[in-house]
């Protein structure tokens, strides 16, 4: 903008006519910036529109890998007796290729109690 978008005006008209689109763009900014800070907690947008900004943490990192460290003893969930019962559960073919297991050593993969 310059003065000869204005016309041929005074200069105290100019600036009357500066002042108001001045507030109108004030005004206009005011909006947009309101725009900026709506939320699903301050006004109707749904959730998913919310930034997904995460936190950063305020730890600082121990520069260990997470969980047991090596020579930490475990203490996992012992078993309170001796069971009542051992069901032995063998197929008798192969699952894959249909090969006959009879005879065949096999190693225990899962234990339930």
């Amino acid at each position: 903008m310059d003065r000869a978008d204005f016309g041929d005006i005074s200069d105290s008209e100019l600036i009357e006519q500066l002042f108001v689109v001045i507030n109108r763009m004030a005004l206009r900014i005011a909006e947009l910036e309101a725009r900026l800070g709506m939320n699903s907690s301050n006004s109707s947008v749904p959730p998913s529109s919310d930034p997904h900004d995460k936190p950063k943490s305020l730890r600082e990192p121990s520069g260990k890998k997470p969980g047991g460290q090596p020579g930490h003893k475990g203490s996992g969930l012992q078993l309170p007796h001796e069971p009542d019962q051992i069901i032995v559960l063998e197929p008798a073919t192969c699952a894959g290729c249909g090969a006959d297991l009879e005879g065949v050593a096999g190693e225990v993969t899962e234990t339930r109690y």
